[in-house]
């Protein structure tokens, strides 16, 4: 957790939205749409079109990452540090409830060697009176 890119993973709502975002930013570059539905495309030559639409496909892609790059990376660092104070919080009530857990578990250890103790004494104690009775008959 020390990588500021694995905190900001951990923002998977703002990860899904960017996948949204990107998804349908890849289908609206496909083609435009007309208020009929249409699909109104620049005019396309059946021999130079595959590799300068690939091309300005993967420019368009490249700038628009670039772009989300820089402006995402301003809000990263505001999530990040807010994803850290959020993990510190959780930090303290996990680290609370070790403790808690730690002492419950010392006291039951505690608890089960008292017992011990007065089993031992009971049964010296009734091992030593049954002696005395046998020493009196």
């Amino acid at each position: 957790m020390d990588d500021d890119g694995d905190m900001a993973e951990m923002y998977l709502t703002e990860k899904k939205s960017r996948m949204e975002m990107s998804f349908y930013g890849d289908q609206s570059m496909i083609g435009y749409r007309s208020a009929d539905g249409a699909s109104i495309s620049a005019p396309v030559s059946p021999v130079s079109s595959p590799p300068d639409s690939r091309r300005l496909d993967k420019s368009l892609s490249m700038a628009r990452s670039r772009h989300e790059s820089m402006r995402s990376t301003e809000s990263n660092t505001e999530n990040i540090e807010e994803l850290e104070m959020l993990l510190e919080a959780y930090f303290v009530v996990i680290d609370s409830s070790l403790n808690k857990l730690t002492s419950l578990k010392e006291y039951i250890d505690d608890t089960e060697d008292f017992i011990n103790i007065q089993l031992v004494c009971s049964v010296f104690l009734s091992h030593i009176n049954s002696k005395l009775s046998n020493k009196n008959l």
